[in-house]
């Protein structure tokens, strides 16, 4: 059976179609013609590639064709300057590292501003990037950019941040019991 679908030529945009649609009819001229406007065309060929998407979203990365749902973290969260404790010291006071942190939500990114030098596990750093690998209404799991430790998978470790109140937040290894959490309190220090 000759089935073939009626569309746009994408390369010159003309109408296409088969004497199989019932309401294609040839011309004198031999060109083809179509009672069914472009609009309804276009629409077709939208929703054939949203299908398309749906189908072969993981083989082709289509998933922002196909999953218009909002980001489920709110960026505001972590909005303004932070300092995470580690002791009894003031938390917010000018020994401790000031953190400014900025969500693309967009491109799944957390970028990292440090209010100076700050030498870690990665270097010695004034900004640390990482890309967000999911998210929650509530917490971020993500992977910083160049992460050279390994957890217990073999794989490089995700740390997820997770808001406890408003305004402070906790960091755990994804790998770690669930309710771990490390020695780190980030408390926001002014916004």
């Amino acid at each position: 059976m000759n089935a073939e679908w009626m569309g746009v030529d994408p390369l010159n945009r003309k109408m296409a179609t088969s004497s199989f649609h019932p309401t294609c009819a040839k011309s004198e001229a031999g060109l083809l013609t179509s009672t069914i406007d472009r609009s309804m065309a276009i629409t077709h060929m939208r929703t054939m590639i949203l299908l398309t998407c749906a189908l072969l979203g993981a083989a082709f990365h289509c998933d922002a064709a196909t999953d218009p749902s909002p980001f489920p973290f709110d960026p505001q969260q972590l909005s303004g300057w932070w300092a995470e404790s580690y002791d009894t010291d003031v938390t917010c006071g000018p020994r401790n590292l000031r953190v400014a942190m900025q969500i693309d939500a967009v491109a799944k990114r957390l970028e990292m501003r440090f209010d100076r030098k700050w030498k870690t596990e990665l270097g010695e750093l004034e900004r640390a990037g990482a890309k967000i690998l999911f998210a929650t209404g509530r917490t971020l799991v993500i992977r910083y950019d160049n992460e050279t430790r390994k957890g217990s998978n073999g794989e490089p470790v995700e740390w997820e941040l997770a808001v406890v109140a408003p305004g402070v937040y906790r960091w755990r290894e994804t790998d770690w019991p669930p309710g771990e959490v490390n020695i780190v309190v980030g408390v926001r220090c002014s916004e």
